[in-house]
């Protein structure tokens, strides 16, 4: 999809960002730093050396990846003696020993690993012991992270350097839903323990309470926006594990609607209007890039003063033009949607649960844009349960756009059948079109530069876009094979899906026999304040080069960490951006929330076509098994 990222500051492409080991901190800390500068800083000195000499690298071994693997493992050892390192697991499925679990069980954490100091998994207890706390010495701040992460941390010096982009946003979702502070992603990259991120939390002010006018919620207001794939949806399946009354359902989704612009959008112009705009903008910045350029080329002097001011001057006009005459949307009024204009569809009663979701993902009635929801409960007086299924056109979202319509809609739902006497109301957002349009502005305007990152929106491709047809193959990965790749990027301090990626990455490298492979990712791009909690398109497509020249599996992984943490990646092409495989996490939001889970669908997936030469999903069935 086609979001845009906001303007973050670059460290620039050179070597990672510090990491210090002072002796105040713990060993798990420093040491996992050090594995990280030390071996991204042999990759950068073997680079230069490597250009210097004009030899070229085996990406899968070589003197220098043995050199690599050999600096890893004394490091590994060090911090092992050091400071009783062993390698664990954050995942609550795998388990550590039969005492941590015995132990685990006995608490309202049960579901979730217990990480210590030095990183390990262990039982817990009340108060603070030999330098652990307990549930009962834990600040409400550390409860929230332990809740968002799924993870629970034993001490402050625990890593919170593998948490990986979901946690990251579910963490900045939750501090500001429950402490009312807004949480920047710079902090959250800045942070190697658990109470460094508490103490810049404890820093952070309160958020003020926004006003309608401030939230650019009024019912009038009309925002440019990018128009695409209005029909097409994302769509999320969630199951309750206890009985869920229609009524209560109705009151809850007639505040989750009036609490999202996206789910009560409505254009103001027509549909194609937006396709034609944006390829009108193409063009000009097909003419920007090279038409202006050439006609300030000439060589008499006054002609070149004279053409460069007609394109400065040609530049000014187009695009204030775009800017005041791009087709908008806006948040209807809430009123429109209540009663029987709720667009909920009653699917009925099941016996079972299998056959109530095999009758929820049946094709139903044609989408109608931009949000729909269909109820179906299932089971007995004994034991019951309710599905339900929210589809959101996807010119409106994204794959983490579950994160806030879950938390909401599951803390609606309970304000609705307990009349919010015990829960407190959730605090406002800001209008998704409000916080997109700058993006837009941006794009208009053209602010990356070649010393920037890339700003704005992902323009349409030259000739638009072509569809080929396509051969699915679905390779599900064991769970003693996830396990491996956790245990290994835990070992590494990186979130798994940066181990994924880097196994992915090596395996296109040695596919197309090159040593630096061009991907394309979708990322997030919800770093600004307020995003992590807004319904919206906030994704965008962005390029990344994975590097295995003259590095080892744990060089390439380091490095890509590196990359992604700060947003060292480019812009797609306007006429090369569909040339090379796309590569997507489709990660799943496993986390109960008064009694909702998300449900993944299991079975095969049919998709006929592809914009892409390959295109590699990696989800979530369970949390046991990637796919």
């Amino acid at each position: 999809g086609a979001g845009g990222p906001e303007r973050v500051p670059s460290s620039g492409a050179g070597g990672p960002e510090r990491v210090e080991n002072n002796a105040g901190k713990s060993p798990f800390q420093g040491t996992r730093g050090n594995i990280q500068r030390r071996v991204i800083e042999l990759h950068n000195h073997s680079s230069e050396a490597a250009a210097a000499a004009n030899t070229q690298s085996n990406s899968k071994s070589g003197a220098h990846g043995d050199r690599v693997d050999e600096v890893l493992s004394q490091l590994v050892c060090e911090s092992e003696g050091a400071g009783d390192v062993r390698e664990t697991t954050s995942h609550p499925e795998r388990g550590s020993s039969a005492a941590a679990a015995s132990a685990a069980a006995a608490d309202h954490a049960a579901k979730r690993p217990r990480l210590n100091e030095c990183g390990e998994t262990g039982g817990g207890g009340g108060g603070v012991v030999d330098g652990t706390c307990g549930a009962a010495a834990k600040s409400r701040e550390w409860r929230v992270i332990e809740e968002a992460s799924g993870l629970t941390f034993k001490t402050k010096s625990a890593s919170v350097l593998s948490l990986d982009s979901l946690r990251h946003t579910k963490i900045a979702s939750g501090i500001r839903r429950d402490t009312g502070k807004v949480l920047p992603r710079d902090v959250l990259k800045r942070a190697a323990t658990l109470g460094e991120l508490l103490d810049q939390i404890a820093r952070l002010p309160e958020e003020p309470r926004l006003t309608v006018g401030e939230a650019g919620d009024g019912p009038q207001r009309e925002y440019a926006t990018w128009g695409m794939m209005w029909q097409s949806r994302c769509q999320w399946l969630f199951k309750r594990n206890r009985p869920l009354s229609e009524a209560a359902l109705r009151r809850a989704l007639e505040q989750l609607i009036e609490r999202h612009a996206a789910l009560r959008a409505e254009l103001r112009d027509p549909y194609p209007l937006f396709g034609a705009t944006q390829q009108a903008l193409t063009a000009f910045e097909l003419w920007r890039r090279h038409g202006a350029t050439s006609l300030g080329s000439w060589t008499c002097g006054w002609l070149v003063h004279g053409s460069g001011l007609i394109a400065a001057i040609l530049g000014r006009a187009t695009r204030w033009s775009f800017r005041n005459s791009w087709p908008k949307a806006r948040a209807g009024g809430s009123e429109i949607w209540k009663g029987n204009r709720l667009p909920l569809r009653l699917v009925g009663h099941c016996a079972t649960e299998e056959e109530a979701e095999r009758k929820i993902r049946a094709s139903g009635p044609k989408f109608i844009p931009p949000f729909q929801v269909r109820f179906v409960t299932f089971g007995n007086e004994v034991e019951e349960g309710a599905l339900v299924h929210l589809a959101v056109s996807h010119m409106l979202s994204d794959g983490y756009s579950v994160i806030p319509l879950l938390d909401d809609l599951a803390h609606l739902v309970a304000c609705a059948e307990t009349d919010g006497v015990t829960l407190a109301p959730l605090r406002p957002i800001k209008n998704m079109f409000a916080l997109l349009e700058p993006r837009l502005f941006s794009t208009i305007e053209g602010d990356a530069d070649a010393e920037a990152l890339p700003s704005g929106i992902t323009p349409e491709a030259v000739g638009g876009k072509i569809w080929h047809e396509c051969v699915n193959d679905l390779a599900r990965m064991p769970a003693d094979v996830v396990g491996a790749v956790r245990k290994v990027a835990q070992v590494l301090t990186i979130p798994d899906d940066i181990a994924m990626l880097a196994i992915v990455g090596i395996a296109l490298a040695w596919l197309d026999g090159k040593e630096t492979e061009l991907v394309a990712m979708i990322v997030p791009q919800r770093d600004g304040a307020g995003e992590s909690d807004a319904v919206g398109l906030f994704s965008d497509v962005r390029h990344v080069a994975i590097c295995t020249g003259g590095l080892s599996f744990a060089g390439v992984a380091l490095r890509l960490h590196h990359v992604i943490s700060n947003r060292l990646w480019a812009a797609p092409g306007i006429a090369t951006q569909f040339d090379v495989v796309l590569i997507n996490f489709e990660w799943t939001d496993l986390a109960e929330r008064g009694g909702f889970v998300q449900r993944v669908y299991s079975g095969e997936r049919a998709d006929a076509t592809s914009l892409h030469p390959i295109h590699i999903a990696v989800d979530q069935p369970d949390g046991q098994a990637w796919r």
